[in-house]
């Protein structure tokens, strides 16, 4: 199998971002991968699993986040509704700080698979990011709607709301994110919020 570079779980949002060492043998696993897809330009298989390694690799090492963005672009040249790539690359332009970029990915996304509430949470979370927050509000509080338990999608929501004055509304969410995430980064994360937030006396 492949070696689990990082953990594959989504990190908590301001995550820090510490460039981390890489094991040689994990170094050695990705220039193998990226020699037999360089070798192969048309092999979507090849090429998907490609940018993903580099972006579950990005988010120890940043300066890999560029290499996932060509694979998943390369991808998509080959194959232009490859929703994983679509996603991936959403997630690159995301974390890059490149919000219009992946609204454009997430859309094309969600034109395929209209119903996935993970990326339509991505996608209020760019619109956040983007500063369109009456959007962002408005496909938020649409997933939650569907699927209440999204805890990401409360997290975001709350900033939205904070951001658009209402600060009361804005710590219910992110309140509510607290209570359904298991995650002690986001945890840590509202209460940090929350303490910002208390009237001073």
């Amino acid at each position: 199998g492949e070696p689990q570079a990082v953990a594959q779980g989504e990190l908590p949002p301001d995550h820090p971002k510490i460039p981390l060492q890489l094991p040689a043998e994990v170094k050695t696993f990705i220039d193998d991968l990226a020699k037999k897809a360089s070798a192969a330009p048309g092999d979507v298989a090849t090429w998907g699993r490609l940018a993903q390694v580099y972006y579950r690799t990005a988010q120890v090492d940043t300066s890999y986040y560029d290499k996932a963005k060509s694979a998943f672009t390369h991808v998509l040249e080959l194959d232009p509704k490859n929703t994983d790539a679509l996603r991936g690359l959403g997630s690159v332009h995301f974390e890059l700080d490149e919000p219009e970029d992946a609204i454009r990915a997430y859309d094309r996304y969600l034109a395929e698979k209209p119903d996935d509430p993970t990326v339509r949470t991505a996608l209020g979370a760019a619109y956040v990011s983007a500063g369109k927050l009456d959007k962002a509000v408005s496909i938020l509080r649409d997933v939650i709607a569907k699927k209440a338990d999204t805890w990401p999608a409360h997290y975001y929501l709350g900033i939205a709301l904070d951001q658009q004055g209402d600060t009361t509304a804005g710590l219910a969410s992110l309140r509510k994110a607290r209570e359904l995430t298991t995650e002690d980064g986001v945890r840590a994360q509202v209460e940090t919020i929350q303490v910002r937030a208390l009237p001073r006396r």
